[in-house]
């Protein structure tokens, strides 16, 4: 399977990989928010960009990669794939749920870049369960919404900064699961983040507004699309999300006249002659042979032939 790591919002190169994976979720205040086009760093990762929920109109937030600290700079902000061990200031445990009663332990920004801390939050009145509209104070990254206990809001609008409730992973660090067997467990972030998220299918239209189905570690989810003016295919990408949705980052050498990690569509393996790929591309299978989850067995991503 060709992947790419990515952050809150972006994506980074694995060795020997397609393509690069890392992405932005959330956003964070209007003056601490990163640049709306986040570019690969000197290795060449790459991760999510996520909307700006944060209400300053920008672009809603981007994931950083991970060698850039998960710092923001601009207007969005970012998340980053755990490396090994959390770090910053953690007021509260997410999976034990150990706030005084009536608060909620949330994955916050304390620096106002991309989420790298927990903090204890009052629980809204008549709080909302996943599934259900929810809101946020303060920016994306405040930790304050009216979502219930171990629910956060998410896919939040930059502008009216309302969402959808989804609930938190369960089950420990060393075994994360979601209860709802149609979500998956992406933890970014450093271990701040845990939301469990629906899967999704980048030849159908099935995300939320402003959101596309992007490649992650633990399959394809819907995240934030900050591809803003760019994100056709062919051209650059420095995070996963920053591709148009219908588009993934990929590895550059499979893609015409790319030298670095550039956006290539994906397509239908059963259709090939609707493809969108590229001259002197071929549609090749995403999945590994036997390895497709059941609805995604045709689905290919436009590639240069190795």
């Amino acid at each position: 399977m060709h992947r790419r790591r990515y952050q809150h919002g972006k994506l980074h190169r694995r060795s020997g990989s397609a393509f690069i994976a890392v992405w932005l979720v959330a956003c964070v205040p209007p003056d601490s928010l990163p640049p709306p086009n986040p570019s690969a760093d000197s290795s060449g990762t790459t991760g999510l960009a996520s909307a700006d929920p944060s209400g300053s109109g920008d672009a809603p937030g981007r994931v950083l990669s991970e060698s850039d600290g998960g710092s923001s700079e601009g207007g969005n902000m970012f998340l980053i794939q755990p490396d090994g061990g959390a770090s910053g200031a953690q007021e509260c445990s997410i999976w034990e749920e150990d706030c005084p009663p009536g608060e909620k332990c949330m994955p916050w920004a304390n620096d106002g870049g991309t989420w790298n801390a927990t903090r204890c939050s009052p629980i809204a009145r008549d709080a909302a369960g996943p599934g259900e509209p929810c809101g946020v104070r303060q920016g994306i990254g405040s930790g304050l919404d009216s979502c219930e206990l171990h629910a956060m809001c998410w896919f939040v609008d930059a502008e009216t900064l309302e969402g959808t409730c989804v609930a938190l992973c369960v089950g420990g660090r060393d075994a994360p699961y979601c209860e709802d067997p149609a979500a998956t467990c992406p933890i970014t972030s450093n271990g701040w983040l845990l939301p469990c998220l629906p899967r999704c299918n980048p030849l159908l239209d099935d995300c939320p507004a402003g959101h596309g189905c992007y490649p992650q570690p633990s399959g394809l989810l819907c995240a934030p699309d900050a591809s803003g003016r760019d994100g056709a295919a062919g051209d650059h990408c420095g995070f996963i999300n920053v591709c148009d949705p219908g588009n993934a980052c990929v590895d550059g050498d499979t893609v015409p006249g790319c030298s670095d990690s550039c956006c290539s569509a994906w397509c239908a393996l059963d259709e090939p002659t609707a493809s969108q790929c590229l001259p002197e591309q071929a549609c090749v299978p995403w999945f590994d042979k036997g390895e497709a989850p059941a609805g995604l067995e045709f689905l290919g991503i436009c590639l240069l032939p190795q």
